[in-house]
C-alpha cells in the first residue's frame, strides 16, 4: 500500500507493467482491492488511458483497503460457480454437492442463483459444466495438500477472446458460501415441487 502514496512513480509502473503484457491482455485492466467483496471498489483503465483524475483519486481508498491487484479484465459471459466439501480424512474422497450459475450485477453485487436438477445433483447446466467441476476438483485438491479440509467453492467465468468462448476460474472460497445454501434448498424440494424443464431460479429481493 505504501507505494500509493507516489501517484507519478506508480503510475509509471502501471504502464510498464501493462505494456510488458501479451497484446491480447492490454485492452483493458482493472485495480482490484486486496481486501474487497464481490468485485466491489475496482477502478477500471485501458491501456490509452492509465493516467486519469478517477484513478489517482482512488489511490487514498485502495491504500486503506490493502493497495490493489492489477490483472487483466474479461467481460464475463456467463459466472459459474461449483461447491465441494473436502473431507476430514484423506483417504476419501471429495464430493462434489453441484453446479451453479450465480447471478450477479454488472459491479459484482449478487442477486441470486439458478441451475437445473442432474443425477440428484445440481447442475450449471453449461457446456463447460463437465471440464468446470473437473478443474474445481484439482483446486480442491490442491487446497486438501495444503491441510484444508470442510465445505468450499470455486468461483469461475466464461469470456470470449477472438470468437471463442474460454473458461476462467478465478477465486477458491475456503468456506460455506450462498451456493452451498441454494444447493441445500433444492435437495430438500426436489420431488416436493415440479420444476421448470429449463431449471430454478432463486433470487433476493434486495442484491448485497
Amino acid at each position: 500500500p505504501h507505494q500509493l502514496r507516489d501517484a507519478d512513480a506508480l503510475i509509471q509502473k502501471l504502464r510498464s507493467t501493462i505494456d510488458a503484457w501479451p497484446a491480447w491482455a492490454q485492452e483493458d485492466w482493472t485495480l482490484k482491492p486486496r481486501f474487497g467483496s464481490s468485485g466491489r471498489g475496482r477502478v477500471a483503465g485501458t491501456r490509452l488511458d492509465v493516467d486519469n483524475p478517477i484513478l489517482r483519486g482512488s489511490l487514498p481508498r485502495l491504500m486503506e483497503l490493502g493497495g490493489f491487484i492489477l490483472q487483466p479484465f474479461r467481460r464475463q459471459r456467463t459466472d459459474l460457480s461449483v461447491q465441494l466439501d473436502i473431507p476430514a480424512t484423506p483417504s476419501r474422497p471429495i464430493r462434489v454437492l453441484g453446479s451453479l450459475r450465480p447471478i450477479v450485477t454488472t459491479s459484482g453485487s449478487y442477486q441470486g442463483h439458478r441451475g437445473l436438477i442432474a443425477d440428484d445433483i445440481t447442475s450449471s447446466d453449461h457446456s463447460f459444466d463437465t471440464l468446470l467441476r473437473e478443474q474445481a476438483i484439482t483446486q480442491a485438491e490442491r487446497a486438501r495438500d495444503t491441510g484444508f479440509f470442510g465445505p468450499c467453492g470455486v468461483d469461475a467465468f466464461v469470456y470470449e477472446h477472438d470468437g471463442t468462448p474460454h473458461l476462467h476460474l478465478c477465486e477458491f472460497n475456503a468456506r460455506w458460501s450462498v451456493g452451498h445454501v441454494v444447493h441445500g434448498i433444492v435437495r430438500r424440494l426436489t420431488g416436493k415441487l415440479d420444476f421448470l424443464p429449463d431449471g430454478f431460479e432463486f433470487r433476493l429481493d434486495e442484491p448485497f
